[in-house]
């Protein structure tokens, strides 16, 4: 990982758990869970806009996202994913360099994120 892209995410992750605290009565359950130095995947259920950036801001460690690559048609969206560094995948393909740098991550011992729906949740 590159010296700017691990500058970013500490910066990104500060900024959104400082924002958040400050901006809402968040309470959060389960942080122990994660491990603090091995291997493990986050799947959320994504219900909303914050669903990411609160997993960003929250994990005990910076998490490697899998994102949709639809997302860098979102300009400042686009934006933060290529300086946080994201896994892109395309929607609905099956991708085997998605589940390479999923299956790398893993083995580095580094946390991996991602949405199984790979959308919003219909139902939120």
């Amino acid at each position: 990982m590159r010296l700017t892209q691990r500058a970013f995410r500490y910066a990104a992750r500060l900024t959104l758990r400082g924002f958040m605290r400050l901006t809402t009565r968040l309470h959060i359950d389960g942080l122990e869970n994660i491990p603090q130095s091995n291997a493990a995947i986050i799947a959320f259920n994504h219900l909303g806009h914050l669903d990411p950036l609160l997993v960003c801001a929250f994990s005990p460690r910076a998490p490697e996202f899998i994102a949709l690559a639809d997302l860098l048609d979102v300009p400042g969206t686009s934006l933060a994913l290529r300086a946080y560094g994201v896994i892109l995948a395309h929607r609905d393909e099956y991708d085997r360099q998605v589940i390479r740098a999923a299956l790398d991550t893993l083995n580095r011992g580094d946390l991996l994120a991602l949405a199984p729906e790979a959308r919003q949740s219909p139902n939120a």
